[in-house]
């Protein structure tokens, strides 16, 4: 078979996956209280999404733009970017992304949470 036939097998935009949501955390999953994913469950839930519809990814700096897979939405928790603002949605580059305080500190902070659903609420349009 010639790759360009194959190449050219499916381009139909029925067989055309969306890239996932990306949940971005700082520490490592087995490091995360059982608390805080429950927290995350039901801030997925909210925008009715699970963990089975999300890749969640350990990282220390989110620099989107050097990830292999580009997703369509990033959720980050416990990472900062300069100059963008908590809770804030924004594009990068087709990216939509909105930047948390950790689950952990979010777990405590009642007017966080009502922050982070409105600006999901913009997110999941």
């Amino acid at each position: 078979m010639h790759s360009s036939t194959f190449e050219n097998t499916f381009q139909e935009e029925l067989y055309s996956v969306p890239p996932k949501t990306v949940v971005a955390i700082k520490s490592q999953w087995h490091e995360l209280s059982e608390e805080d994913k429950v927290l995350l469950e039901k801030i997925l839930s909210s925008v009715r999404l699970s963990g089975k519809h999300v890749k969640i990814i350990t990282t220390a700096q989110l620099d989107v733009l050097k990830w292999t897979d580009q997703p369509s939405h990033v959720l980050a928790f416990g990472l900062e970017m300069p100059g963008i603002a908590l809770f804030e949605p924004f594009e990068v580059q087709g990216i939509q992304i909105i930047i948390s305080p950790s689950l952990n500190n979010l777990d405590q902070d009642k007017d966080g949470k009502q922050k982070l659903w409105v600006a999901l609420k913009k997110f999941y349009v």
